[in-house]
């Protein structure tokens, strides 16, 4: 594969782009480090979420012919995607830099990730609380926690964010703390599953 591979993206609602491939990365890890806010969960090719719409060119894995998992795929050739939309909410995997019982600062993976708009509440192996974004520099974050999280030792965190206009009624109530509200009965369904996953991934139930 060649680094010299073009990206050609388009994207709903957003102006056409042209990226250099990178062979190091997954095509949702480059996308992401250029800015394009993309639903993801599993990162395995499993859930769907990420694919995208292959028009023209060749990815080291396409299903039917047309669908690339944007997770595990790479470029082996100039090619053309369209990306799903942009996601109602996202799920990153964040290193806990300092944790007070009503703060934390945290350090979002890499790539330009905007957060305005948003819902947010953590979650770990065995605790979660919703909570307020007060301050971003970067990929440095301080939230302030509703409730206090039960540390785990890893020094991680999976940061949950929800669009702030998300239609609905339902509230997203995960370990018996109410992370989210004016969500609709399937992306409440839709969410609690992927923290449910994640718990599994993590060794818990």
């Amino acid at each position: 594969m060649s680094a010299r591979h073009r990206l050609h993206i388009i994207q709903p609602g957003h102006a056409q782009r042209e990226l250099a491939a990178d062979p190091a990365l997954t095509l949702l890890q480059q996308l992401q480090r250029a800015g394009f806010d993309l639903p993801h969960a599993c990162r395995n090719g499993n859930c769907g979420r990420c694919y995208a719409q292959l028009h023209e060119g060749e990815t080291s894995h396409t299903l039917d012919q047309t669908r690339v998992p944007l997770c595990i795929s790479q470029a082996l050739s100039d090619i053309q995607l369209t990306l799903p939309k942009a996601p109602q909410w996202t799920l990153y995997t964040c290193q806990i830099k300092q944790c007070r019982e009503e703060r934390i600062d945290l350090l979002l993976p890499a790539g330009k990730i905007a957060l305005s708009g948003k819902q947010f509440a953590l979650v770990n192996t065995c605790s979660a609380s919703a909570a307020t974004l007060l301050e971003q520099h970067q990929r440095l974050l301080a939230l302030r926690l509703s409730s206090p999280l039960q540390h785990t030792g890893s020094g991680l965190v999976q940061l949950l964010c929800v669009s702030a206009n998300a239609e609905g009624r339902q509230p997203l109530v995960f370990r018996q703390k109410t992370l989210a509200t004016g969500l609709s009965a399937s992306l409440v369904r839709e969410i609690h599953e992927s923290l449910l996953q994640s718990s599994r991934d993590a060794g818990t139930s």
